[in-house]
């Protein structure tokens, strides 16, 4: 959790993460104060596995308050790991390159278990597939990639 020390003698930090922990009681959690050109704060979260890590946040803005800021990350966590994916939403985006580059370079389809499709994931979709013979698809949470060529393929069949 990191605020500008503006934000010190109300304690945000601090209310911050009560409201994280309000909903993820068992969380360690590290406070800093920090000097800022602006007063804020934001909280950034994350749960380690054995192999993944995922991860949430949420930004604090004038009139929003600070046990609402730790909330919003707590849920966001939460829903990320009740998603059972290996993945948090924002890291899929990063995927789907590299997932449409295998898929491109072998012909066989990759497919990865996500929490959610995101707008940020379905515009890369969009940018990916312009420049690769590649289209992917979303279900059940299971965003999978097929090139072009073997979708005909199946098509043709």
């Amino acid at each position: 959790m990191v605020a500008s020390k503006r934000l010190r003698q109300n304690e945000v930090a601090e209310r911050v993460v009560k409201g994280f922990k309000d909903i993820i009681s068992e969380a360690r959690t590290h406070i800093e104060y920090v000097d800022t050109t602006s007063p804020g704060c934001f909280i950034h979260c994350q749960a380690e596995f054995e192999g993944s890590m995922i991860g949430a946040g949420s930004l604090g803005k004038k009139g929003k308050p600070a046990e609402k800021v730790g909330e919003e990350a707590a849920r966001e966590l939460n829903r990320a790991f009740m998603s059972d994916a290996p993945v948090d939403p924002w890291l899929v985006d990063q995927l789907i390159p590299y997932m449409a580059l295998a898929t491109y370079r072998t012909g066989i389809e990759s497919r990865m278990k996500i929490p959610e499709l995101t707008r940020h994931a379905r515009t890369n979709i969009w940018i990916v597939q312009k420049f690769l013979r590649v289209e992917f698809e979303v279900k059940d949470n299971i965003m999978s990639c097929i090139s072009r060529s073997q979708k005909k393929g199946i098509e043709g069949d």
